[in-house]
């Protein structure tokens, strides 16, 4: 039991917390008056943000930062008696989406440029509120979080891909200094258009003409992200390139390679990791991947080769 009772409540129920853009949403708010009550008026709001937060380390100091940019406000008001007597009374509501309605999604970031636990978001709610009279009255609240997915639209958009190649070749330095000969690197890969989750097929070649011993390759995949604040130029971008995926090949398979002999490797991309298709941000000035092979070798710094890839969600994959 409550220790100070409340005069009145809402519920807030939705037909569906998942919708697309172009979509109606429909739902009903219950307004339960427990003992009477002065009030203004019921308010229900559709609202869609994008919040923005970081860290900032000051020497010692570490503040914590948000911004917020509005996507959309939506109101219906309904008029109320001003002396509510106990009972319940139920309010329809509906909100119609429009077709360009931004997905909701969620992005994180250890770190990104200067700052630190970065993390953005699309959110949105619809939140129904009993304007109260007077200031010593608090109004009542009550919201039901909601997901926009990826309009259907964005959906059968043909997601059109091709066979990609990169080479890379460089002086093998032992502790950076002493040459050793020179290494190639090769990689093929036959889509730049890469499913999550899957496993991503990689043709790697490995042509070591130094006198270094190749021990270590692996295959990785890089996100770059830049994230604008102030929307200013310049001013208040971060950027950051970091490697979310690394498969390091299996030493049996490394032992075995033999120059310009092409070798088969996987990346496997997990539903675990944080890997977001395109998507529609005010913050999030760019998402992009690559996928790299890497060759390392004792004493000496790595041969690298990357190819940039697409990110596609599988339900858009399933429909092309």
């Amino acid at each position: 039991m409550e220790l100070f009772p409340r005069s009145a409540s809402l519920r807030v129920e939705v037909e569906q917390t998942r919708l697309r853009p172009g979509e109606v949403l429909t739902g009903k708010v219950t307004l339960v008056v427990h003992k009477p009550i002065e009030a203004q008026e019921l308010i229900v709001t559709f609202t869609g943000t994008e919040f923005l937060t970081w860290d900032e380390i000051h020497g010692t100091y570490r503040s914590n930062n948000k911004k917020e940019h509005e996507i959309l406000t939506l109101d219906m008001r309904y008029e109320i008696p001003e002396a509510l007597s106990p009972g319940e009374t139920s309010y329809p509501f509906s909100f119609e989406l429009s077709e360009d309605l931004p997905a909701s999604f969620n992005y994180g970031s250890v770190v990104v440029g200067s700052i630190d636990c970065v993390r953005v978001s699309v959110e949105y709610d619809v939140t129904a509120k009993l304007v109260r009279n007077g200031i010593l009255h608090p109004d009542v609240t009550e919201s039901v979080e909601l997901v926009v997915r990826p309009s259907l639209r964005e959906l059968l958009v043909p997601v059109l891909s091709k066979p990609l190649a990169a080479n890379a070749s460089q002086q093998v330095r032992a502790w950076g200094v002493f040459k050793q000969g020179q290494c190639h690197a090769r990689m093929e890969l036959r889509s730049d258009v890469i499913v999550c989750p899957s496993d991503v097929p990689v043709t790697a070649i490995v042509s070591n003409e130094s006198k270094g011993v190749l021990n270590d390759l692996r295959v990785i995949l890089y996100e770059e992200v830049e994230i604008d604040r102030d929307h200013n130029g310049e001013k208040g971008v971060q950027k950051q390139s970091y490697a979310i995926i690394k498969h390091r090949v299996d030493a049996q398979i490394i032992e075995g390679i033999v120059n310009d002999k092409p070798v088969q490797l996987t990346l496997p991309i997990p539903p675990t990791r944080p890997v977001l298709p395109n998507m529609t941000s005010h913050f999030i000035r760019s998402l992009n991947y690559r996928i790299a092979v890497e060759a390392s070798f004792v004493t000496c710094p790595r041969v690298k080769v990357s190819v940039p890839v697409r990110v596609v969600r599988k339900s858009q994959a399933r429909a092309n």
